[in-house]
């Protein structure tokens, strides 16, 4: 099956009426394993990185992790980052090859919160993200 998007497993969803599990997994071993149980389960997959798991060359060394593990799976897997605070991390991934990004402003305020996550919102739907 190898990676795809998530808009790609979670349309498919929506439309079998089934839900996706979403693991966030910071290391190769919880990679492997997160899709391992997916193909016993014979079900999609999505894994998460979380910001730190992402500092210094982490980003790429997760990234090619995380597309190592789905190149031979069975079943559709996508990588996103789960909850980031800034839009530049939320840019990075998608220039890294994530399929989606979960920006958290919530410790801004309202008005703060709800411009960011339309300004992340708009550039990665541009991107295909």
């Amino acid at each position: 099956m190898s990676l795809v998007s998530l808009k790609e497993i979670l349309q498919d969803a929506r439309a079998a009426k089934y839900a996706v599990p979403m693991f966030d997994v910071s290391n190769p071993a919880m990679i492997r394993i997160a899709v391992e149980t997916a193909q016993e389960e014979n079900s999609p997959v999505i894994l998460a990185a979380i910001e730190p798991d992402l500092v210094g060359g982490g980003m790429k060394f997760w990234s090619r992790a995380t597309q190592m593990a789905a190149l031979d799976a069975t079943v559709p897997v996508a990588y996103m980052v789960d909850h980031v605070a800034s839009f530049g991390l939320c840019e990075a991934c998608a220039e890294n090859g994530f399929t989606g990004v979960m920006i958290d402003a919530s410790a801004r305020p309202f008005a703060e919160n709800a411009a960011l996550t339309r300004r992340v919102s708009d550039v990665m739907h541009r991107r295909g993200v």
